[in-house]
């Protein structure tokens, strides 16, 4: 069995790496890329699609806003334009900041193929 994010973890910041450096992501590895090599590999793996809970783990936003930009490889100084530019992806919940739960997948198989 496996759990994995449908698509690569950090590519909900894609549009991201390209507004700040001009570069586009990758979107994968994916789900059905994980999938698509177990089927080639002989087996058959059943598939169950649901949503990661939300995540925060920010007490406060500007938190959350330091730990983007510095997965995009900025300085300090583009912290408000980060800020802009996450603003209608920020949930709170619970006196927590985050961004909302992940698309997730997980794969078993019989284990004599």
């Amino acid at each position: 069995m496996v759990e994995l994010t449908r698509t690569h973890p950090q590519s909900n910041l894609n549009d991201l790496w390209l507004r700040f450096h001009g570069l586009r992501r990758p979107t994968g590895p994916t789900a059905d890329g994980a999938e698509a090599v177990l089927r080639e590999a002989g087996l058959r793996p059943r598939r169950e699609d649901w949503e990661a809970p939300f995540r925060g783990g920010f007490a406060e936003r500007a938190g959350l806003v330091a730990w983007i930009r510095r997965r995009l490889c900025l300085g300090p100084d583009r912290d408000p334009e980060v800020e802009e530019a996450i603003a209608d992806r920020v949930i709170e919940r619970d006196g927590m900041v985050g961004f909302a739960g992940q698309p997730v997948v997980t794969l078993w198989w019989d284990g004599s193929g």
